[in-house]
């Protein structure tokens, strides 16, 4: 850097364009400093935000699992409170506990097997006993029988099978029942109406469907092997692949029967 005597022994326009350049400079580097402070000010910003954002993942995770964990005591409890009620002598308090296990089957889908389960042996336990004879049998299942077979019905269950043998509900309603490979062999369902269910698979045999009505219902696969069919109603079903113990013809001499029932 030239001293303050060499300066002054240079021309005039020389020693103003010194001047002018040191102090585009000096612009400069505080133009440079400026910028400097602001990408450093910046990169805070981001750094902050960023530490906000992940406190606020954080904080969400945390309030997730605690619904998670408050939804889990909630259904607990539901079911806890709706098992009791199961076991009450009241009738009215075991249909509230169906219902009960109705809305659980939707909200629990953990708990739709045990749930499925529950109801079906509900059901062999609280129909009527082998030692009453068929002709002393009700005209129509009880409220709440009815009530945890239509639950049943109704809430799509393939795996595992309903185990639903030797149940002893006849006049029973349930149209377009689920009940895809559901054990029903030595079943007294008589007079049920079973029209447009989903039998695929299931197990009736020895089953007494004697005045049944199964018109449009899927039999398809469905052992039915010493079944009852006599005045059976199988107009528009399907029976394809049906283990009968008997051929299609004798079905027909027994059962109602159309062009659309297939064999």
């Amino acid at each position: 850097m030239p001293t303050q005597d060499e300066l002054d022994q240079l021309p005039a326009e020389v020693r103003l364009e010194l001047r002018d350049r040191h102090r585009a400079e000096r612009h400069q580097w505080l133009n440079s400093l400026g910028i400097l402070f602001g990408v450093l000010f910046t990169a805070g910003s981001l750094v902050a935000t960023g530490l906000a954002l992940r406190t606020s993942q954080e904080d969400l995770r945390n309030s997730q699992d605690n619904l998670r964990v408050a939804r889990e005591s909630q259904l607990t409890d539901r079911y806890a409170k709706a098992l009791e009620a199961l076991a009450d002598d009241d009738t009215t308090i075991r249909l509230g506990a169906i219902h009960a296990f109705n809305r659980l089957l939707t909200d629990s889908l953990r708990d739709r097997d045990a749930i499925t389960a529950l109801l079906a042996g509900f059901t062999r336990e609280h129909d009527p006993a082998p030692t009453i004879k068929q002709a002393k049998l009700p005209e129509e299942p009880s409220t709440d029988i009815a009530a945890a077979l239509t639950t049943l019905a109704n809430n799509p269950h393939p795996v595992p099978p309903l185990d639903l043998h030797q149940i002893r509900t006849p006049h029973i309603n349930l149209p377009k029942a689920h009940f895809s490979k559901a054990n029903l062999n030595d079943a007294d369902l008589r007079e049920a109406d079973l029209s447009g269910a989903d039998l695929t698979g299931a197990d009736l045999t020895g089953a007494n469907l004697t005045l049944a009505d199964l018109t449009g219902a899927d039999l398809t696969g469905a052992y039915l092997t010493g079944a009852d069919l006599t005045d059976a109603d199988l107009r528009g079903a399907d029976l394809t692949g049906a283990n009968l113990g008997m051929s299609a013809d004798e079905i027909r001499q027994i059962a109602k029967t159309d062009e659309r029932t297939k064999f």
